[in-house]
């Protein structure tokens, strides 16, 4: 009896990405299937094989030390199969097969490293492929164990060491890998990873890559696992059999070898992710006496005999509220034999509403509309698609065919909204040539006699189609109705049901060229958006625009229509129709169900995170978002008093007070680092003892010119004492990116943290992500705080920019090595330029763990020019445009688009510096930086929030010595305040403001940006502690004034003083 359907949203793309839920209702193929889509790509060769050379896959142990360590799943997640080799293989004329009982098979695990406590023991054995010829090189493996774990809690992380702990060093390291979820309806693994005919090549290593990138909690390989049976016995990969003797003998030659190295490769995915594998028919390996897959059936576990099955090509297992079905191509298949009779009795058992999705993997597809394999597998599909179509299998994944393509739900080449959608994702190395020609072409239409594969019956299946378009024909004319979407390109899909009736399903490509195509409005009227594209957000809002719709919609330039045309000519028509508003198809930022939580659940994968929001208000409302989120009005926020002006903001916003953290100066740089652990506990300690409550700690990382405090360090002091830790990483959101770079906060343990994606990454300014782990900060909180801060009308051009430059980072894996070499050439060319300095870690008596090494900042002060001064000279005369600019030095941002000459220009401008001032003012008298630092000396009388809103009345800047400040005084950039509501002004910070006005940066905040006058606090009495100074005092502050101005304020404020 049929069993009820469930709607399934598929979503193709064309970049190895990680999937993501959708609405509660999503559209689906159900509601009206997708026009057909090819994507051509150029003719592909041969990938080039991973050498034998590689240590990747050369054995890395010693002893009976265990290698080639797998995970399986068992038939329910109560279970789960334990896999490894000790000892190593033999290959000569002449090999001796290892005793198994040599070593034994023992698997110790538990919930942590130090509390292994349970053990389980199972079975080994040893395989050989030996040949009656001479010539060939015989083959003996290693010893091959398998341990069955029972008793296992479901959703839950073990460790393990698995070996023979009766031997010295035959035990493994300890590995990790999580049960699946219980079974049920309510409950799915977050992502699955498909791939076929993975092989062993460079796109292998690509494919991979990118597999673990979208960090799957289960991979599904459908058979051609390492192409053994490709290469002759001397391993120099021939790409045939041993012809010699293939037309007198079924004995084929093969490379074994390759499985070990396949092992070894797919080793640190393989112990930590459960595999489960189906043959293909580069697994069928033909030895002598009739032996077919042996190297298949005895490196790998199944759940065969907890399945019901008696055979390890089909077997069936359970993960959460799916059930899964992987079949045989080339066993038996007919409706009299073990793998039909089988099949139907699973199928039977499966109880929908325990196990809502059924779907079904084996290595041929049924549907591929691709000339290489066209209709192999007919026969297959005669016996079998009926009984599947009646139990109603949802999705069936399917490889072989070394291309991708999707269909429509379809049964007997006609659509059936009850059909299952097949699937196919066949090339996750390209081994062998990629597919690139379709039957339907003119000229590639097969010869049915050749379709039939003798390893599958060798029977001609496949006729002439009877009705439809293809009527009188073994090939349809275009692209067949069924067929969704197809392109030529390798990778993996990923899976993943968010609910008893949605799914998303990405299926896609290691290349870095997407392709983009869709449908807008089903024939049912519902959206019924497909789509294959690495970016959903992007892709959604180009087929939206595509559409030929009457617009009574905002903005009013109508998509374009009444454009301004200065605006126009200058961005050009395509931003004005991108420029859309919150419409259905594009979901709603606030409460995202559709294409915006697609990506940032994409966003979070990539960035390590266990939920990502975007921002389209900066990374200024992601700060004040999290302070809001973590404290209560009245609360403490400890932060470093170098921080950005936005937590000022938030601390006016929230009426939270600040307990400030003076970090390490550097007065020759004029530079602020970061803070240190310590500083951090003996702030937290000093307020734990007066009593006040510490709601949340911030920490600027990297700082504007890339000094990373320790923030696992900080971490380890908060959480402890339940204190949640917010990283400023504006400057930090490529560190994820390449080993060189320094570790994300979050990987160090933050609880949230902020980027500017839009600073060395490729999203368009004013976009930023808002990053979260762990469970001690509320996250339905974050997100209400979102929504009182950030425009009710996001931008589209902005949210897309952010899922484009995650998608740009996902597809190019090595993206930063460029970026990372032409910075450091360029640092070290810098610092061997006579009177140039470039700051590094050095330049700071505390311990910071490290700097960015793409910030590049220099000083000019030992050829008495100012920063400013450099600055100007670089800019005027050489063209060279800093990021950041200081009294005492320059930074310049190396990003993904900096270009070797760009460097070269950098490092002539500055050795022409260098040249034109060295010995011009080597005569001339040092120049003392008596400015000092604006961040000495703070003395706060009232919080940001009680200044900010109290009456205020302005007074001449002469005045103002000893005034409690009202309004934010702050250069930007770098944007850190010098002046903060409800501080005392003092001599450093009126003559750190003065200087650097001085020297033309813009004040920002400040009521009168000339600062000839500021804001005070109308009921306060000036210090006597700062205002009643010496005269010697008075004297010495309007002298520097003085040397640093040269201003008629100056002199005003003398004579002021004189009068004092």
């Amino acid at each position: 009896m049929r069993r009820g359907s469930l709607s399934l949203l598929l979503l193709a793309a064309v970049a190895a990405v990680a999937a993501t839920a959708v609405p509660a209702e999503p559209a689906s193929t159900l509601s009206g299937p997708s026009r057909p889509v090819t994507v051509a790509i150029g003719d592909r060769g041969h990938a080039v094989d991973l050498p034998d050379t590689d240590p990747r896959v050369q054995r890395r142990v010693t002893g009976w030390a265990p290698e080639q360590i797998a995970v399986a799943l068992s038939a329910s997640p109560t279970s789960a199969w334990v896999s490894w080799i000790t000892g190593d293989y033999q290959m000569g004329g002449a090999v001796e097969p290892l005793d198994p009982g040599a070593v034994g098979s023992v698997v110790r695990y538990g919930l942590a490293a130090d509390a292994l406590d349970h053990e389980a023991t199972g079975e080994s054995l040893v395989y050989s492929q030996l040949y009656p010829f001479e010539g060939l090189q015989n083959y003996t493996s290693g010893i091959i164990h398998h341990v069955r774990l029972q008793g296992l809690e479901p959703g839950t992380r073990y460790l393990y060491r698995c070996g023979d702990p009766a031997i010295p060093d035959a035990m493994s390291d300890v590995h990790a890998f999580r049960t699946m979820p219980a079974v049920g309806p309510g409950s799915y693994p977050g992502r699955i990873a498909v791939v076929g005919d993975l092989g062993l090549t460079y796109n292998t290593t690509s494919t991979v890559d990118h597999l673990v990138r979208n960090r799957p909690d289960l991979v599904l390989l459908l058979g051609d696992v390492c192409y053994a049976n490709l290469y002759l016995t001397n391993g120099t990969g021939a790409d045939c059999y041993s012809c010699a003797f293939a037309k007198s003998t079924p004995i084929h030659e093969t490379y074994q070898p390759r499985w070990d190295y396949w092992g070894r490769y797919m080793e640190p995915v393989t112990s930590s992710i459960p595999m489960m594998v189906v043959e293909g028919n580069h697994e069928i390996e033909q030895q002598i006496h009739n032996r077919t897959f042996a190297a298949y059936s005895s490196r790998f576990a199944f759940p065969s005999e907890e399945s019901g099955s008696s055979s390890p090509f089909y077997y069936s297992f359970d993960a959460g509220g799916i059930h899964f079905v992987m079949l045989a191509s080339y066993a038996d298949y007919s409706r009299s034999g073990a793998q039909y009779k089988w099949l139907e009795a699973d199928l039977e058992k499966v109880d929908r509403s325990v196990t809502p999705w059924l779907i079904a993997g084996w290595h041929a597809p049924w549907y591929t509309t691709y000339k290489a394999h066209y209709r192999e597998a007919e026969c297959m599909r005669v016996e079998m698609e009926e009984l599947l179509y009646a139990y109603g299998v949802d999705v069936v994944f399917t490889g072989h065919v070394h291309a991708y393509e999707r269909s429509n739900r379809v049964f007997n080449y006609t659509l059936d909204a009850c059909g299952p959608v097949h699937i196919s994702v066949g090339d996750g190395g390209n081994r062998e040539k990629m597919a690139t020609a379709h039957a339907d072409e003119a000229g590639h239409c097969p010869d049915p006699a050749s379709t039939p594969d003798p390893f599958m019956g060798g029977r001609l299946c496949a006729a002439n189609f009877t009705s439809g378009p293809a009527a009188g024909r073994f090939c349809w004319d275009r692209q067949p109705e069924y067929s969704a979407y197809r392109e030529s390109s390798f990778g993996h899909g990923v899976l993943e049901e968010s609910s008893r009736r949605s799914a998303v399903v990405q299926c896609g490509t290691a290349s870095s060229t997407p392709a983009i195509s869709g449908t807008g409005p089903s024939s049912s009227g519902s959206s019924g958006l497909v789509q294959d594209c690495t970016a959903p957000l992007v892709c959604a809002l180009q087929l939206t625009a595509r559409q030929d719709v009457s617009c009574f919609h905002f903005p009013g330039h109508n998509r374009g229509k009444a454009a301004p045309s200065s605006l126009s000519k200058l961005i050009g028509s395509g931003a004005f129709l991108h420029d859309l508003p919150e419409l259905p198809e594009l979901d709603d930022l606030f409460s995202p169900k559709g294409v915006i939580l697609d990506a940032q659940r994409r966003a979070a994968q990539l960035f390590g995170s266990s939920k990502t929001w975007f921002l389209v208000n900066g990374t200024t409302c992601g700060i004040q978002a999290s302070v809001m989120a973590t404290c209560s009005p009245g609360d403490y926020l400890i932060v470093p008093r170098n921080c950005h002006l936005s937590v000022i903001s938030a601390l006016v916003l929230s009426g939270v007070v600040p307990k400030y953290i003076i970090p390490e100066y550097n007065s020759g740089w004029d530079i602020a680092g970061g803070i240190t652990p310590l500083q951090l506990d003996e702030a937290v300690k000093e307020l734990e003892e007066d009593g006040k409550r510490v709601g949340a700690v911030l920490v600027t990382s990297p700082t504007y010119h890339g000094v990373c405090s320790n923030v696992q360090g900080i971490v380890s002091v908060c959480h402890p004492r339940g204190i949640p830790v917010i990283v400023d990483e504006a400057h930090g959101a490529h560190f994820r990116f390449h080993d060189s770079l320094p570790s994300t906060a979050i990987e160090q343990g933050a609880d949230l943290a902020v980027q500017s994606t839009h600073k060395v990454l490729c999203s368009l300014t004013q976009s930023s992500m808002l990053h979260m782990s762990g469970d001690l900060v509320d996250v339905d909180k974050v997100s209400q705080c979102l929504q009182l801060l950030q425009s009710s009308s996001p931008s589209y051009l902005l949210l897309s920019s952010l899922d484009a430059a995650r998608d740009q980072l996902s597809q190019n894996t090595n993206i930063f090595d460029e970026p990372l070499a032409i910075a450091s050439e360029t640092k070290d060319l810098l610092a061997r330029i006579p009177g140039i300095s470039v700051l590094d870690l050095p330049c700071f008596a505390s311990d910071f763990p490290a700097i960015d090494p793409l910030r590049i900042t220099l000083s000019a002060s030992d050829l008495q020019l100012s920063g400013y001064e450099a600055d100007d000279i670089l800019y005027e005369g050489h063209q060279i445009v800093s990021e950041l600019v200081g009294t005492r030095a320059v930074t310049f941002a190396v990003n993904l688009g900096t270009r070797v000459q760009d460097a070269e220009k950098l490092v002539q401008s500055a050795k022409h510096l260098s040249e034109k001032h060295f010995f011009a003012n080597s005569l001339k008298p040092v120049k003392e930086n008596r400015v000092h630092g604006p961040l000495e000396n703070i003395s706060v009388h009232l919080s940001p929030r009680e200044a900010f809103f109290t009456e205020k009345r302005r007074v001449k800047i002469e005045d103002s010595l000893g005034e409690i400040c009202g309004e934010l005084i702050c250069p930007y950039p770098p944007g850190i305040p010098v002046l903060i509501p409800g501080e005392v002004v003092t001599h450093d910070s009126l003559s750190y403001l003065m200087s650097v006005r001085h020297q033309g940066i813009t004040i920002s905040g400040a009521a009168d940006a000339e600062l000839n006058s500021i804001l005070r606090y109308r009921g306060w009495e000036r210090s006597s502690m700062v205002y009643a100074k010496s005269r010697a005092q008075c004297f010495l502050f309007a002298s520097l004034l003085n040397w640093e101005v040269r201003s008629e304020l100056a002199v005003k404020l003398k004579h002021h003083m004189q009068g004092f």
